[in-house]
């Protein structure tokens, strides 16, 4: 009995120590992006009272009487929020609104985005933030209304090799940033 006990202890211990032939796929790891702190500072010579984070880097692309256009690079994340605000004439504030709507809209392609809509602190600007968090063209999009103004944004990623579950935590700051532009 302690004879068969004893073979069947040995043949249950070497089987345990044979080697499995499946394999098995590792997960993919994607580095850690940094984050930009939240340290803001104005963004000079654009036409409303605008504030950009203190790890970007702010260029005027074209200026007019009616129009102002502006990059604001966020060199860690490979990425630039293109600014722009334009003059509107009485009565064309509404159909302007719709159109950049639309046009916001269009370039989330279909994809499900979250809205976002407030007014500033100072109740001068109705804002509205659409943020797509998987990875389409221009996943971050603003546009706010007010003195006159329109103003707007898309942010978009230069290296198109970007992963959607890379992004995430870049577009939440994204959205942190326009957020505290008018929230402050």
């Amino acid at each position: 009995m302690k004879t068969i006990l004893l073979g069947i202890l040995t043949v249950l211990t070497l089987s345990a120590c044979g080697r499995s032939d499946r394999s098995y796929p590792r997960a993919i790891a994607y580095p850690r992006p940094e984050i930009y702190d939240s340290a803001y500072r104005q963004l000079s010579c654009f036409p409303i009272e605008f504030y950009i984070n203190s790890s970007t880097q702010a260029q005027a692309v074209s200026e007019t009487s009616e129009a102002s256009w502006w990059d604001v690079r966020y060199p860690a994340y490979k990425a630039t929020l293109h600014l722009s605000s334009v003059v509107l004439h009485p009565g064309e504030e509404e159909a302007q609104l719709h159109s950049r709507i639309e046009r916001m809209v269009m370039n989330c392609g279909g994809a499900a985005v979250s809205e976002e809509e407030f007014y500033s602190t100072d109740s001068a600007y109705r804002v509205l933030i659409f943020y797509e968090p998987g990875y389409t063209p221009t996943p971050v999009q603003f546009v706010a209304l007010g003195n006159g103004r329109l103003t707007g944004g898309a942010f978009s990623f230069d290296d198109s090799s970007v992963t959607p579950d890379s992004v995430a935590p870049l577009l939440q700051s994204v959205v942190r940033d326009i957020r505290y532009s008018f929230l402050r």
